[in-house]
């Protein structure tokens, strides 16, 4: 099965996605057929879980959804950056700020 994600993949089409094309596989399992796990995520889009002992621990997803989810992170970020600047108009020089990061400015 192939699936289509166009570059703007509505939260609620990704979480049905999530729902539907999950898979399962313990991490002795994911060690032995991991090629095989990574092509049915690729070209079928398949969302798998790995699990250890019961419990989810990482899972191997398509690398659209992976951008999907960085994109709405850094909008996110972009957002509270703003509405701190709007709300506070103080800044800091560059250097104090390499200072205090231990950079050289």
């Amino acid at each position: 099965m192939s699936v289509f994600f166009p570059q703007t993949l509505d939260s609620r089409l990704c979480k049905a996605y999530v729902l539907y094309m999950a898979e399962t596989v313990t991490l002795t399992d994911a060690r032995t057929r991991l090629g095989n796990l990574v092509a049915k995520s690729h070209h079928g889009g398949e969302i798998i879980t790995i699990t250890q002992h019961g419990t989810p621990v990482a899972a191997i997803v398509p690398y659209e959804v992976l951008e999907y989810f960085r994109r709405r992170e850094d909008e996110a970020d972009v957002a509270l950056a703003e509405r701190i600047l709007a709300e506070d108009d103080r800044t800091v020089p560059h250097d104090e700020v390499a200072k205090l990061l231990g950079e050289e400015s």
